[in-house]
């Protein structure tokens, strides 16, 4: 199967904040300027959930959030896992700035408040592409 959407045949439904977080007692930092980014199907055909989660860790600090977009496009095959995952690779980079300057808007503030020292960059980082069955979901059609 192969997914062929063009950007231009998407329409962006909505975004949502899902979380943000602050919170003290954190370890190492391997995860430490994470951007990613998935999709998952929404239920309807050509509904699409894009996932983006971003964390930083700062002397001990993390500070966290995770956005959704809402896309839907006439493009049916992405009603399965296999064609939202497809979708991901093209979903991903075209809506990485929106929901970047989305969920930075909530970021900021309270990075500003913290006593971590926070670098969150003013534009969106290169989003890390991730196929629903890498971060432990289902990848059932």
């Amino acid at each position: 199967m192969s997914v062929k959407l063009k950007v231009p045949d998407l329409h962006l439904e909505g975004l949502q904040l899902v979380r943000v977080t602050l919170t003290p007692g954190m370890g190492p930092k391997e995860y430490d300027g994470q951007w990613v980014m998935f999709c998952s199907p929404l239920g309807s055909p050509g509904a699409l959930v894009v996932s983006a989660d971003f964390h930083e860790v700062s002397e001990g600090v993390l500070l966290g959030g995770t956005a959704h977009a809402i896309v839907r496009s006439n493009d049916a095959t992405t009603a399965s896992q296999a064609g939202a995952d497809e979708a991901a690779e093209v979903l991903g980079p075209w809506l990485s700035e929106v929901l970047w300057d989305f969920l930075a808007g909530y970021l900021l503030p309270l990075a500003a408040t913290s006593w971590g020292n926070f670098t969150l960059p003013q534009k969106a980082p290169t989003p890390t592409i991730r196929h629903l069955a890498e971060l432990g979901g289902s990848d059932k059609e």
